[in-house]
């Protein structure tokens, strides 16, 4: 990362990863520093299933909590690292300026004056007020929270069974997405991430 940071003409190196791939990530840049943000389980299967219903698709709530707690998992375990921060996504928006000059003093960063007027907006798949009703509120958090605490207890490397058991059903291999990570990826001599 130091050799693309050079080549580039910049101090500092950004990029966002999904955390399928943070293992890999983290076993090829171990020297790399990595802000985790993690965001509320029901806002984010209630984001995720809104999604679903959207493009078309039949959204599953099992699935979609076996996938959180799956990607949950996978940086979990190295959160202990020192390299590593975690940063709650409702923190990040209702304690935007607090939150910021944690990362800042995390990243060894001066604090610029103008990054703190950032203003991040919620994220989330509701454009119109209407569409919340498309997630049952009230069924739905109660099997969310029973999925949530039943698959919980399962470890990582079940998850990883799992999922390489469902790739092969598929018959794919997930590639890394084309840009400038996959650069880096193929001078590191590796073009896939393993689950």
């Amino acid at each position: 990362m130091d050799q693309y940071t050079e080549r580039q003409k910049t101090e500092y190196w950004l990029q966002k990863i999904h955390p399928f791939s943070f293992r890999e990530i983290y076993k090829n840049y171990k020297d790399a520093l990595f802000i985790v943000i993690e965001r509320d389980t029901i806002n984010n299967i209630r984001s995720a299933y809104v999604l679903q219903k959207k493009m078309g698709r039949r959204p599953n709530i099992f699935r979609e909590v076996v996938i959180y707690n799956y990607c949950k998992k996978s940086y979990e375990k190295y959160l202990k690292e020192k390299n590593i921060m975690l940063v709650s996504y409702e923190n990040l928006v209702e304690r935007q300026e607090l939150v910021i000059k944690h990362i800042y003093d995390f990243l060894s960063v001066e604090c610029l004056e103008d990054m703190q007027d950032v203003i991040f907006k919620k994220n989330t798949s509701f454009k119109k007020e209407s569409e919340k009703s498309i997630f049952d509120e009230n069924q739905n958090v109660i099997v969310i929270h029973i999925l949530n605490f039943l698959l919980n207890v399962l470890p990582l490397f079940l998850y990883d069974f799992i999922f390489r058991w469902f790739q092969r059903l598929k018959q794919t291999d997930k590639k890394f997405v084309a840009g400038t990570f996959s650069m880096i990826c193929e001078e590191k001599g590796f073009d896939k991430v393993e689950y």
